[in-house]
């Protein structure tokens, strides 16, 4: 499928596919990889044995496989989700800055440490009660929304971005690759294009319980402010919402820590 990069909407210059080749340098960090598998390992837990299910390396055509599955079977989804809150509200508790140094890998410009979700899963097995896999996309947008929601008290929602700023916090963030017929990679690239555009709504959206009736309202109202947005659907190929509220709770989080920069230059 081919997705022109004309004008998002008028006024929004084209986007060229070097900003999404620009993404596609993180796709060892930002990967989209398929739901991990392991057994339930206990709280401490540190062998090889416990850890290989989530250090398991997918070829590009069997992760892809893999996670249309998963897209169809909304039971393991919700399963996955809630295995993924669950862990986030651990790994946050336990250490917020290293799961912010975790998040930071797909903004370059963040300068964080280096650090790998493999490694980072290892070391945080205690907080890991789900034997059927924890979808990685879903991990990195539990913890989002972990930070984003928990610290809501001393989190200022940046205000929308302008055509400028938009492109330019797209350029910015890494997605896993420069397929543009992948739903997923471009599922991630609307939820940053959106977020910048409406950032409150998309806290909305966040504030709604995951696969509910009102958490699609929330989305179906955000999508309808942000049409110059909608150039990144894979039409034939949507997103479930458990999908779309982990690559919004991303982006949201992205655009917390991206546009105060903005405003100083």
């Amino acid at each position: 499928m081919n997705i022109s990069y004309r004008s998002l909407v008028s006024g929004l210059c084209a986007i060229a596919p070097a900003i999404l080749l620009a993404f596609s340098s993180g796709a060892s960090a930002q990967s989209s990889s398929g739901p991990t598998n392991s057994p339930n390992p206990q709280r401490g837990g540190n062998s090889a044995n416990d850890a290989g299910g989530f250090a398991q390396v997918y070829n590009s055509q069997r992760d892809y496989t893999a996670r249309a599955a998963f897209l169809e079977d909304s039971q393991r989804q919700k399963e996955s989700w809630d295995g993924a809150q669950h862990f986030a509200d651990c790994a946050v508790g336990f250490n917020e800055q290293r799961v912010r140094d975790l998040l930071d890998q797909a903004v370059p410009s963040r300068k964080a440490p280096k650090l790998e979700l493999d490694q980072f899963i290892k070391r945080n097995q205690g907080c890991v009660q789900v034997a059927s896999g924890l979808d990685r996309d879903f991990l990195r947008g539990a913890m989002a929304e972990a930070i984003i929601v928990a610290s809501s008290n001393r989190v200022t929602i940046p205000a929308s971005g302008n055509v400028e700023s938009v492109k330019a916090f797209l350029a910015a963030v890494k997605a896993g690759s420069a397929k543009t017929d992948d739903p997923f990679v471009m599922g991630q690239l609307e939820a940053e294009c959106r977020t910048g555009f409406a950032p409150i709504p998309v806290r909305s959206v966040l504030a709604m319980e995951a696969g509910s009736p009102a958490e699609k309202d929330a989305l179906d109202a955000l999508k309808s402010v942000t049409p110059q947005c909608d150039s990144f659907k894979v039409a034939d190929k949507p997103l479930s919402q458990w999908f779309e509220r982990a690559f919004y709770a991303q982006a949201l989080y992205h655009w917390v820590n991206f546009a105060p920069t903005l405003a100083k230059n």
